[in-house]
């Protein structure tokens, strides 16, 4: 009776939190919420470059660095490009948002420069770039745009997804971009230092948080908002029931190194490669949430389907419960 009694109360909670995320929280202030290794470029060339600072107006360059190399971006497969590539941003014009970069297959020869409005309110412009792909693991979320072309799918979040969001300061000629209102940000730029992340709550809004310890909580809801995020050149949030309660909580987990393949990761069964973040994880154990194409499981496991479309690292031997 106590088992059935504490199972009916985590399905209320969990019933409650959604329906909060819906009724109380407004559209407009959704922009960071679902970010959770959006800025984990490494040593690769920044996707956001500016080009010009105006009054007005920013000049900016927009870059596909997330996959393949412009070495031999000419010759790459799709397996090599980004299957969905875009950009929102405030009009320069009509200062209405805009998806104005909207691709499919993208290779890493894409660059393209734009112009983007400045906001009068907090003479901030700011360009969000959504890279969506299924070379991604479906741990990776964010928040759905919702505009025009740029929107993937109908659902509030975009799965195997990340968004890379860059603010520069207007009202100057100088050309250098420099950010105003450093440690600041809102629902429409990011201004915050290094070591900090932009984070939202309903008791007071939004503000400039440091990242979490490893080994502390992550992401997830909470009655509050959403939880805290890691620091995502050092660790990321490890959701090991990811597959069967999505807004539950996860724990910042140190990364275990640089990587390309498995074999730089030192023993590769217990560890592996995220090639796509190029960092090494521990593998994962029975019952644990997985991807199937990423190949995390420890050997002797194998990401199977254990009913209701969850995937979790199972013996094949092991009958689905």
């Amino acid at each position: 009776m106590f088992v059935a009694f504490s199972k009916a109360w985590v399905a209320f909670i969990i019933a409650l939190l959604s329906i909060l995320q819906q009724e109380v929280e407004p559209s407009s202030l959704r922009a960071n919420h679902y970010e959770q290794l959006p800025r984990q470029l490494d040593s690769k060339k920044e996707a956001i470059t500016l080009i010009k600072a105006g009054i007005t107006t920013q000049t900016i360059s927009v870059a596909q660095v997330f996959f393949g190399a412009p070495a031999s971006c000419a010759n790459e497969t799709n397996t090599t490009k980004a299957l969905t590539f875009s950009a929102t941003y405030l009009d320069p014009d009509t200062l209405t948002p805009k998806c104005g970069i909207f691709g499919q297959n993208v290779s890493a020869c894409f660059n393209q420069t734009v112009r983007i409005g400045c906001d009068p309110k907090t003479n901030v412009s700011t360009i969000d770039v959504y890279v969506h792909d299924k070379k991604y693991t479906s741990e990776l979320k964010t928040n759905n745009p919702n505009l025009g072309r740029c929107q993937i799918g109908n659902d509030f979040v975009i799965p195997r997804a990340v968004k890379v969001r860059k603010s520069f300061k207007c009202g100057t000629n100088s050309g250098d971009g420099g950010s105003t209102g450093a440690g600041t940000c809102s629902d429409t730029f990011d201004l915050c230092k290094d070591g900090t992340f932009c984070s939202y709550s309903f008791s007071t809004g939004y503000t400039c948080k440091p990242y979490a310890n490893v080994g502390s909580n992550c992401g997830g809801r909470t009655l509050d908002g959403i939880g805290d995020e890691c620091d995502p050149n050092s660790a990321f949030c490890y959701f090991s029931n990811f597959c069967r309660f999505a807004d539950l909580p996860g724990v910042c987990t140190a990364f275990l190194g640089n990587c390309a393949t498995d074999k730089d990761c030192g023993d590769p069964a217990t560890r592996y490669c995220d090639e796509v973040l190029g960092k090494c994880k521990s593998r994962l154990g029975q019952d644990i949430c997985c991807t199937v194409e990423a190949d995390q499981c420890v050997p002797g496991l194998t990401c199977l389907d254990t009913g209701g479309s969850v995937f979790a690292c199972r013996d094949t031997r092991t009958p689905r419960l």
